[in-house]
């Protein structure tokens, strides 16, 4: 069977529940925008930090990055949003080519 996204047991608030890296479904996701301004507009849609995701700082080559532990729950509610945006983009340039002018 093939992964898609790695799934670890994370301990989020006092919980441990099953998670996913958000950077991991980032980049499953193909997401063309910078990682940090995307996390930033995900958490937008009224996510908290230590109930639906952890931050965890890690240094790499002496700069420290941010990465996310997110809830099962997070990762396929932030996929349904990201399925959203790209139909409605894909329906503008349908739109667009078809010429429907509204």
């Amino acid at each position: 069977m093939n992964v898609l996204i790695k799934v670890t047991e994370q301990t989020i608030g006092n919980e441990t529940v099953n998670g996913v890296s958000a950077r991991e479904l980032y980049k499953f996701l193909e997401i063309k925008s910078n990682f940090t301004e995307w996390m930033s507009r995900m958490v937008e849609y009224g996510f908290s930090d230590g109930i639906d995701f952890i931050t965890i700082s890690e240094k790499r080559n002496r700069q420290t990055l941010k990465e996310y532990a997110i809830t099962m729950d997070m990762a396929k509610e932030i996929s349904m949003i990201q399925m959203v945006l790209w139909l409605k983009l894909k329906y503008q340039d349908l739109r667009n080519l078809m010429n429907l002018g509204y």
